[in-house]
């Protein structure tokens, strides 16, 4: 999927809601609230409440608990401008924080940190639990 937002692209996966086979035919892309990412075969690129990209290898790290951004800033940039060409503009993030239907992640630092419930106990560290 490539393109500008706005001109409709999307692809249903009703098919794996449905528990039938479904491959995706391209990259995935995303911007929510103060949120945005891009996901290939192989990485991805995640932005949350504004904190900056994060970089993940996902063949090798599958519960992106390690950010690369700093050791690969080639792949990252190369990430960005292909997420930068889908969104079609001037990337210009305007907060929600004053939204009723915005909760600051949590998971990257920003919010109020929380402990998925299928966290592997090995990496319950990253997410500790509030007192």
């Amino acid at each position: 999927m490539s393109g500008n937002p706005a001109a409709g692209d999307g692809e249903s996966f009703l098919p794996l809601l449905r528990g039938e086979p479904w491959t995706r035919k391209g990259d995935l892309f995303f911007q929510y609230m103060d949120n945005r990412a891009i996901r290939t075969a192989g990485w991805t690129l995640a932005e949350a409440d504004g904190a900056g990209w994060e970089l993940f290898d996902t063949a090798a790290d599958p519960l992106e608990t390690r950010n690369l951004a700093a050791d690969k800033p080639e792949q990252a940039a190369a990430l960005e401008a292909r997420w930068n060409r889908w969104w079609g503009k001037p990337y210009q993030p305007e907060s929600t924080k004053g939204s009723p239907h915005y909760h600051p992640q949590g998971d990257r630092g920003t919010g109020t940190p929380y402990l998925p419930s299928a966290m592997p106990a090995a990496l319950s560290h990253r997410y500790p639990l509030q007192p």
